[in-house]
């Protein structure tokens, strides 16, 4: 490494991936990890960044964005994070909040009339974002070509039903957070403005940063990843969790009308995971799961709401939000779609019973997406972390996310 300003300049050759970026002097464990991803973990192309507020840490790029390893992973290539996606809409659901257009606690009738059929009246906003609304599937059925149109798809998601006691329990609304979120967005928000354009003009431009939910035509071929599985993915699925990571590939392949495959698999493109490489899925708006950006970008917007807000103009109310222990932490963890042990609030994951070293800063929140996509933000010291790679993983949390984020904590304190 050679100094750069406060920096150090990184240019390595690892496991015949060559890695690049900078490197703030306390921070050199997270690039021993991001090294060691490569070099034992089957790392083909990836990135990470960390800031605190608006100063950047690390920035760190490597490997290839093709599985055929001929191109480059640059410091500029944008991947589909999938549902780690769900943590930029719900800092662009604060940022609404902070500015007045509504409240957590608001219904969702007070501000879409047609929402309250089928007992979903007292449906608060909250409650779509912390997947207790009891809406994570669509019944009937949905082409890509319905999430294109949000006016048509605001009328089919007004007339679903509950699949449980709105407010009782918690299920993962797995393509259903979006969908809601982003019509509340467009009824509330003084333009009329959807998730996606929202997030494109107050968070990118506002930070300099790129991330997009809906990639526009622009944006040429040769700046996004190719994602995909290997033999390695399956190697990593039997152990890291094999029981429940195989129960939930066989449950996904095999059943028809449980929860869990009326929502993954509905639009049938939004289940399968080759799909995502493909413009007609990379183009349509959908603010759970296909939000496209660099690992700096996602850094950055955590890295904002970390440090306080100010730049993102979040409130105080917003962040505590996010901030305060989970209750259920502990007790109420297994969520009802997937049967996963995991947590929300206010959009955003928090630390769970399984999370030991995180459960020690109750304070932070993240949200992982399928592939091992990550960000993370820690109140505590203000930093936040961004991370994407196109050798994905099939699971909630992966191996070279969790340790990264154990780096950068490590550093910190």
């Amino acid at each position: 490494m050679n100094a750069a300003g406060d920096l150090l300049s990184v240019s390595e050759d690892v496991s015949g991936a060559s890695i690049s970026g900078v490197v703030a002097a306390g921070f050199e464990d997270v690039l021993q990890v991001f090294t060691e991803n490569f070099r034992r973990r089957g790392e083909v192309g990836a990135a990470c960044a960390i800031y605190r507020g608006d100063d950047l840490l690390v920035h760190l790029w490597g490997g290839y964005r093709d599985q055929a390893r001929t191109e480059r992973w640059n410091d500029d290539t944008l991947a589909c994070v999938h549902s780690t996606t769900k943590a930029i809409t719900a800092v662009a659901m604060a940022m609404a909040v902070s500015r007045g257009h509504f409240s957590l606690d608001d219904t969702v009738v007070s501000h879409w009339p047609e929402f309250g059929v089928h007992g979903k009246q007292h449906i608060t906003i909250g409650q779509i974002l912390d997947h207790s609304a009891g809406l994570p599937v669509v019944e009937e059925t949905l082409t890509i070509e319905h999430l294109a149109d949000l006016d048509g798809l605001s009328e089919i998601l007004a007339r679903q039903k509950p699949q449980w006691e709105p407010g009782t329990r918690h299920g993962y609304h797995g393509w259903t957070f979006g969908m809601y979120a982003n019509e509340i967005m467009r009824r509330t928000d003084p333009e009329g403005r959807s998730v996606g354009q929202f997030v494109a003009k107050e968070i990118g431009e506002s930070l300099g940063e790129e991330f997009y939910i809906g990639l526009p035509d622009t944006v040429p071929d040769h700046r996004l990843s190719e994602e995909f599985t290997n033999l390695r993915t399956l190697l990593d699925m039997l152990t890291n969790k094999p029981v429940s990571n195989m129960g939930t590939m066989l449950r996904f392949l095999f059943e028809r009308d449980t929860l869990q495959a009326k929502m993954l698999k509905n639009p049938v493109e939004l289940g399968r995971f080759d799909q995502f490489n493909t413009r007609a899925v990379r183009r349509v708006e959908v603010p759970a799961g296909n939000g496209h950006g660099t690992a700096r970008a996602m850094a950055h917007i955590m890295g904002a709401c970390a440090s306080g807000g100010a730049s993102l103009g979040l409130s105080g109310e917003s962040l505590a939000q996010w901030e305060r222990r989970h209750p259920g932490t502990g007790k109420d963890e297994i969520e009802a779609v997937m049967g996963a042990r995991v947590l929300f609030q206010a959009g955003m994951m928090k630390p769970n019973s399984e999370h030991r070293t995180l459960l020690r800063r109750p304070r932070c929140y993240f949200h992982y997406g399928s592939g091992g996509h990550i960000a993370f933000a820690d109140p505590d010291s203000g930093l936040g972390l961004g991370y994407c790679n196109n050798r994905i993983l099939a699971a909630v949390g992966d191996r070279r996310s969790n340790l990264l984020v154990d780096a950068m904590l490590g550093c910190a304190d």
